[in-house]
């Protein structure tokens, strides 16, 4: 939990790094809780240049890159036996190399993500690369949302 509250108050930091341009540095310092993030955001709003921003005090759902890192049960689980075995039989390969882990964090009323291709985001210039979307909650169906 500790690991996921510091990640959503870096991605406020990084919201305010964008409005103000200040400094990651300066902005660390200066702003060292989310509260102090979102003052910060709704100042800039008073002002006429940033009147339209209906997602001021909204961030996306939190995107946590190559976790497993800094959590040794994410490393066990990205380097274990099934999920490496999956990728080298499906790549025919005889080994594979771990690029990132990525873990993103949707709460209650984040919204949808719609259709895309992970692909184009990863700097290799090759196709013969692999994904594991692996849900950790219960997906709804189409139906339910």
């Amino acid at each position: 939990l500790q690991y996921s509250q510091q990640k959503e108050l870096e991605a406020w930091r990084q919201k305010v790094q964008v409005a103000t341009q200040l400094p990651s540095a300066t902005i660390a310092k200066k702003y060292k809780d989310i509260s102090q993030c979102q003052q910060l955001l709704l100042q800039q709003q008073q002002q006429p240049q940033n009147n339209n921003d209906d997602d001021l005090l909204k961030i996306p759902f939190l995107q946590h890159f190559n976790t497993w890192r800094d959590l040794p049960s994410v490393r066990q689980f990205v380097t274990s036996p099934p999920l490496t075995s999956m990728a080298r039989i499906l790549l025919g390969v005889p080994s594979i190399k771990l690029y990132q882990d990525s873990l993103f964090h949707k709460r209650g009323g984040d919204g949808p993500t719609p259709w895309h291709s992970d692909a184009r985001m990863a700097p290799f210039d090759t196709s013969h690369m692999i994904t594991f979307w692996i849900p950790l909650n219960q997906v709804p169906s189409v139906a339910d949302g």
